[in-house]
């Protein structure tokens, strides 16, 4: 079954599983057994915390075509509606080199807030603002958020207005920056950032005692739920879960923390629990173990997941509560048998890929996602690497559909000044801290790509290793050719086509392209289907010769990304 780009486009939010279920998709049994994991979405609603989808009735203002810098939307705006995910304008089917939209442009929206939320904790969370972002509430000014590719988390429950209208303004600027990465001038670059809300948008509700959010709390190695697995096996495996709670009320007391287990046929496949005693405005992490028995363990060729239900209680009433899917495994690269996964060997071919689509951008909604990672599957290909972190929901079918995952610092031939260094390495904690519970993510790619690293190389390998404290965290980025000062080398490098001695587990970052020139992009690996299938032959017959040099090297790496 095929299913063309603008049909899917037009699928808009629907989720993947109701992909599966209208018959837009063919089952995903090719890839094993992904997508039967899934329990419907009303068992996995959370029952304490109140979790609303801010994507609807916005409205959106561009000052004008070759973009401004207008500080203040003029009274006569003419604001027309949106819905997210949002695009500052609709582009050519191909563009490059800085040619779209650069420059201010301008989101509104209003809301009513509940009374019951008076007392309560209110975040608003942008899961990706392209790419100076500024916000306002009720007239307030909030934050100001460097960077598009990572989501940031504010607290409005002194802002919000409980039992009123609530107006929320975010101005946004995607111009060039040399102090937000990437920081290189869309001019030079060879990717697009494109502007606009092209992300979700939601808005929670919590209790005073609640579990932290990973964002906002920027605590290292910590805030919100940390799932790490001490010890896999076919027989028993460990859980261990790591969970952040804030008590924001005026009173203490003896609160119980529970993590459930549960199958992909609804059962409890175990569960544990624990007290604590936090105070009056403090925060505290618990850490507890659960055993598992025969666990169905992931893998790509066998994706099992399950559901953890993390319930925090209060003289047993349920006052927060969290679901987190996760894939119980365990990953190694070893430098004479590269990548074992639950122990053993896999080789993995992958892709490159960027999150944008002709004319909508960035903008694109869960199904478009869905579909990318769908059809790199169907294609052969067992991992993924990019330029900067993916979507929420391509990361999730990631986990579905037993796609490998490598998670990189947003940049690109580029380093810049202290201000700049400073927000790479909060990306690198940031995009840790979104994605260190997906199973699919096997390597932290913290360096910049193709870039000198060796001013940030030393921070950026501390930073990845403290923000995972445990054996199964790999950084990896080109080889450093000169001394750096703290710093040994990256867990894994990345290499050419081939190599006679294996010092450290590698990956083949690129293979299988060239370019005649960066003006036509005419090589024999850049075809057009519309140039007839003698081209299409030329390609795919380079693509299998680059292949064919990385299997006849003296000794493998543990994968490689087209």
């Amino acid at each position: 079954m095929s299913i063309s780009r603008r049909n899917f486009l037009e699928a808009g939010a629907i989720s993947a599983s109701g992909l599966f279920l209208n018959g837009l998709l063919p089952g995903a049994s090719a890839f094993g057994t992904a997508g039967s994991t899934s329990l419907p979405a009303q068992v996995c609603r959370p029952e304490a915390r109140i979790v609303l989808n801010m994507n609807q009735n916005w409205q959106f203002y561009r000052p004008s075509d070759s973009g401004g810098k207008v500080l203040q939307p003029p009274e006569n705006a003419a604001w027309e509606p949106a819905t997210l995910p949002h695009t500052v304008r609709l582009e050519p089917r191909d563009v490059s080199g800085g040619r779209n939209y650069q420059g201010i442009c301008w989101y509104r929206r209003t809301f009513s807030a509940a009374e019951e939320w008076r007392d309560k904790v209110v975040y608003l969370k942008f899961h990706g603002a392209m790419q100076v972002a500024d916000v306002w509430l009720n007239g307030e000014h909030l934050v100001t958020h460097y960077g598009g590719y990572l989501p940031f988390t504010i607290d409005i429950s002194k802002a919000v207005r409980a039992g009123q209208g609530n107006t929320l303004i975010a101005r946004l600027d995607n111009s060039d920056n040399p102090e937000v990465p990437p920081g290189k001038p869309q001019s030079e670059l060879d990717f697009c950032y494109f502007g606009g809300l092209y992300r979700s948008v939601d808005l929670e509700v919590l209790n005073p005692l609640h579990i932290t959010d990973p964002i906002l709390a920027d605590r290292v190695g910590g805030g919100g739920i940390f799932v790490t697995y001490p010890m896999v096996s076919e027989e028993q495996s460990i859980i261990q879960v790591q969970t952040e709670i804030a008590n924001e009320s005026h009173a203490g007391g003896r609160y119980t923390i529970e993590q459930t287990l549960i199958g992909s046929d609804g059962r409890v496949e175990a569960s544990v629990s624990e007290t604590a005693s936090p105070g009056p405005g403090a925060v505290c992490a618990i850490t507890q173990k659960m055993k598992v028995e025969r666990a169905r363990l992931w893998h790509p060729e066998d994706p099992q997941l399950y559901w953890l239900h993390t319930t925090l209680k209060e003289d047993g009433r349920v006052v927060d509560d969290q679901y987190t899917r996760i894939g119980i495994r365990s990953i190694r690269f070893d430098p004479d048998r590269e990548l074992l996964i639950n122990g053993r060997p896999f080789f993995s071919i992958g892709a490159n890929r960027h999150q944008d689509h002709p004319y909508v951008g960035y903008a694109l909604p869960p199904s478009a996602h869905y579909r990318d990672v769908f059809k790199l599957r169907e294609a052969g290909f067992t991992s993924y690497r990019s330029h900067y972190p993916q979507d929420p929901s391509f990361m999730d079918a990631c986990d579905e559909l037993g796609m490998l995952a490598i998670v990189s610092n947003p940049g690109w031939q580029f380093v810049g000044d202290d201000v700049f260094k400073k927000r790479v390495y909060q990306d690198a904690r940031d995009m840790i801290r979104r994605d260190r519970n997906h199973p699919s993510v096997v390597i932290w790619e913290a360096a910049l790509n193709e870039t000198d690293n060796s001013s940030v190389a030393a921070e950026l390998y501390r930073i990845v290793h403290q923000e995972f404290p445990c054996p199964e965290c790999y950084t990896a980025g080109d080889p450093i050719h000169k001394p750096v000062e703290g710093f040994q080398g990256w867990d894994i490098d990345y290499v050419g086509h081939s190599r006679t001695k294996a010092m450290k587990p590698s990956w083949v970052r690129e293979w299988g392209d060239q370019v005649d020139n960066w003006t036509d992009q005419q090589g024999r690996v850049r075809v057009a289907r519309g140039w007839g299938e003698g081209p299409m032959l030329v390609q795919a017959t380079a693509h299998m010769t680059s292949l064919d040099r990385i299997w006849q090297s003296e000794i493998k790496p543990a994968g490689a990304d087209l």
